[in-house]
């Protein structure tokens, strides 16, 4: 029985600090997911500073000009159709849509490459050859996929494959009831 009391009163605490907690992290939810762009480039700026375990002279020249790389790389994004999603929906645009969405796309990456080709010549000056691959390609420097990033992609590659196959099963017998529908008339 004392123990039954135990256990609910501690239960009861922890119910009621959790949600303290909760409220805690509302109100001070700016410092931990800043909702201005701005705040988010300055504090990537500040992360990828401190990894590369830069000097205050380097630091000084690299955040200001990894800022303005963050910025362009931002605006390029936005403008960016949405190509993945258009090969989900080949079906259902027109073949000019199409076109028109992928040359955009192909113009948005090779600004994308500009940029980069750009901003690698400034980086170079004050950099090392392996900092400048940590700034420029962060997630994929030094790294292969592991085997669960490669079966997971085969997972969902799989299940693509599967849903446009239900799409074109769903259409084929769509096309084939109207035909029906027009001879018995």
């Amino acid at each position: 029985m004392k123990m039954n009391v135990f256990y609910a009163a501690a239960m009861s605490l922890l119910l009621c600090g959790s949600q303290t907690f909760a409220q805690n992290n509302a109100v001070h939810g700016e410092k931990h997911c800043p909702a201005n762009t701005g705040e988010r480039i300055k504090m990537k700026a500040e992360r990828v500073t401190d990894r590369l375990m830069l000097d205050d002279q380097t630091a000084a020249r690299f955040k200001p000009m990894y800022e303005s790389y963050l910025k362009e790389l931002q605006e390029c994004r936005t403008e960016c159709p949405r190509i993945k999603q258009d090969a989900a929906n080949v079906n259902r645009l027109s073949d000019k849509e199409l076109e028109k969405r992928f040359k955009e796309h192909l113009k948005n990456e090779r600004k994308r490459l500009d940029i980069r080709e750009n901003y690698y010549a400034k980086f170079s000056k004050i950099l090392t050859q392996k900092q400048v691959m940590t700034v420029l390609y962060p997630k994929r420097h030094g790294h292969r996929h592991s085997h669960a990033t490669v079966r997971q992609d085969d997972d969902n590659r799989l299940i693509q494959d599967f849903v446009n196959e239900r799409r074109e099963i769903r259409e084929h017998h769509r096309m084939r009831f109207e035909a029906d529908g027009k001879q018995g008339k």
